[in-house]
């Protein structure tokens, strides 16, 4: 899994939190510029972008990796702070690629992670996130608490 963001603090913190679960080798890359030369030589399966990278707009970058003949299948996730949690659980919200709005739960991160993964192993549908959704814990009033993500609760 490839980690792209510019705040250091936060892909250390997202490393340390997916590879707790003993499923994931990641890697971390803080520099739009060296985002795509990272994945190429990292072959992730998954890749988590920050929305607004510094000097760049993620959006770019994975427009860059949608044409690349080896990453151009890799699924990617937004992860954005300009966008609300109903926002991100749009489907057609940048380009129809999941996305994870800032601040979001390790349990968020684990689960969007999981639920990516294995949709990509087969086509992805708006039923997928929906289900996942029914699955989430319930706050009192039945609704999906406030901390954690609409898209990955």
């Amino acid at each position: 899994m490839l980690l792209v963001d510019d705040e250091v603090a936060l892909t250390n913190l997202w490393r340390d939190v997916l590879e707790t679960t003993g499923r994931y080798i990641v890697q971390e890359e803080n520099f739009a510029e060296r985002a795509i030369q990272a994945a190429r030589e990292f072959r992730p399966h998954l890749i988590f972008m920050d929305r607004d990278i510094h000097g760049t707009d993620g959006g770019e970058l994975a427009a860059e990796l949608r044409v690349d003949p080896v990453l151009g299948s890799v699924p990617i996730v937004f992860v954005t702070g300009s966008v609300s949690r109903s926002e991100a659980a749009l489907h057609g919200l940048f380009g129809g690629m999941p996305t994870l709005a800032k601040p979001f739960t390790s349990e968020a991160l684990v689960r969007l992670a999981g639920v990516v993964l294995d949709r990509h192993r087969r086509p992805w549908s708006g039923q997928d996130l929906r289900s996942v959704r029914r699955d989430a814990p319930q706050g009192r009033s039945g609704q999906i608490p406030p901390h954690l993500p609409a898209e990955a609760a």
